[in-house]
């Protein structure tokens, strides 16, 4: 009997062939995945392997009601794989199913995964979403667009600002808290900007912008907080002293005719003109004198209270 060593090119196309029986296809790992049996790390270890091959079945099994317990798991190893290949099937697919899935757990699952991943391409997409009927959806879409604000267009981050403010008046806490952290960081960037113009000498346009600041975000005291110090610093004092009053951050500390006894308690009658603070909200801000008066200036973080009551005055 003639062995293997005596034909050599059939041995090669046997072995290949019995590798090529042992290989398990992204079919096989589906279910491994579907059914427990195998860890979902391994699993996902292997559709990263098969790169491009794993895309096709990955797509299919997502839209595929049977899959629909591993989804979620779907989902990270869609992500995962769209990190390693320029395919435009995944983001596509992703960002299809981040405004149309009828599932809301999959829609913020994407959302949130997409922020995680820094996914810019999907911009359009959470925008889109901020209209979602799923509060977790419009937070997580709100978050991505913050986070990936600098490599949008100007268009984008106009309807970003625009729906930002509107957001503020959402149903959903979560969305509001994301809301108020969004428009305060565009103030701030104002602000900032109005900062720069100053030191230019530029002072019509940077007070314009910290009004522009108000304006977009009315109500808010970083706003005024900015303005009242602008004011100030551009030797309109009495002007920014009343500004920062009338919204609460400054607080008028009456000077005492007599020395307090200092015993923890309030009955003594040098603290009957004594101003009452129950609420603070922190600023950037160090004191500085200016012309003889104590006002926050921006530097350092320090305590400015925004309502204070005193002799002749209520909260």
């Amino acid at each position: 009997m003639q062995s293997f060593r005596q034909f050599p090119a059939v041995a090669t196309i046997l072995i290949k062939l019995g590798l090529v029986g042992c290989t398990s296809t992204a079919e096989d790992h589906l279910e491994d995945l579907l059914d427990g049996s195998v860890e979902h790390e391994q699993v996902k270890h292997e559709f990263l392997l098969a790169r491009e091959r794993a895309v096709g079945p990955l797509l299919d099994a997502f839209d595929d009601h049977r899959f629909a317990p591993v989804r979620g798991q779907l989902v990270e190893i869609l992500f995962s794989l769209s990190m390693r290949l320029d395919d435009t099937r995944l983001s596509y697919a992703l960002s299809e199913h981040l405004t149309s899935d009828p599932d809301p757990d999959v829609r913020a699952l994407i959302a949130e995964s997409a922020v995680l991943y820094n996914r810019v391409d999907m911009a359009a997409a959470f925008l889109q979403a901020l209209e979602d009927e799923a509060p977790l959806v419009r937070q997580h879409a709100l978050a991505g667009l913050a986070a990936m604000e600098s490599q949008q267009d100007s268009a984008q981050q106009h309807i970003l600002a625009v729906r930002s403010r509107e957001l503020l008046q959402d149903s959903s806490a979560g969305v509001r808290l994301e809301a108020q952290t969004r428009t305060a960081a565009i103030v701030a960037k104002w602000q900032a900007q109005a900062t720069q113009l100053q030191l230019q000498a530029m002072l019509s346009e940077a007070e314009d912008l910290h009004r522009r600041a108000i304006e977009y975000a009315r109500g808010s005291k970083q706003g005024y907080y900015g303005l009242g110090w602008f004011l100030c610093e551009t030797d309109r004092h009495e002007q920014g002293f009343e500004l920062l009053r009338d919204h609460g951050l400054l607080l008028n500390v009456p000077r005492i005719q007599e020395t307090p006894v200092i015993d923890g308690r309030l009955d003594d009658g040098a603290w009957a003109t004594a101003v009452r603070v129950d609420r603070f909200r922190p600023t950037p801000s160090p004191v500085r004198h200016i012309h003889g008066r104590r006002l926050p200036s921006r530097d350092t973080r320090t305590p400015n209270p925004l309502v204070r009551r005193g002799v002749g005055e209520s909260q």
